[in-house]
């Protein structure tokens, strides 16, 4: 058990070692070999939410990361649901999900490249 909780803290501190790792075990898999890609990205952006998340607690001393970063994602969808009513007429909640949560990676990988060297500078000037 000890293990499985080491595996997941690493791959939360280092997210892109989550997409890499997550990416070729799927690939083994030629059930899901074709939506590999995909599935690893969708394994990361949850690695991404838990890492940037607590790196914007650690660094701004506020305890409402979950909290921005959820408020980050459900503002994506809001505006993907308001440009899909707005040029077609309806709305496929299943196109708005998942266009949300490419648009929400994407976010994230952005916010934890930006918060790492903030971190990193942060700690050198202390």
């Amino acid at each position: 058990m000890k293990l499985f909780v080491d595996l997941i803290s690493f791959f939360i501190a280092l997210p892109f070692l989550a997409f890499v790792a997550s990416y070729y075990l799927i690939k083994l898999s030629p059930k899901y070999r074709e939506r590999a890609f995909n599935i690893a990205i969708n394994i990361t952006t949850i690695c991404l939410f838990i890492s940037v998340s607590v790196m914007f607690q650690s660094i701004v001393k506020l305890k409402s990361g979950v909290l921005i970063t959820l408020l980050i994602l459900f503002l994506l969808m809001a505006i993907l649901t308001f440009l899909q009513w707005n040029l077609k007429r309806s709305i496929n909640i299943n196109k708005i999900v998942k266009g949300s949560f490419k648009l929400w990676f994407i976010f994230l990988i952005i916010s934890y490249i930006f918060l790492f060297f903030i971190g990193i500078i942060k700690s050198f000037t202390l």
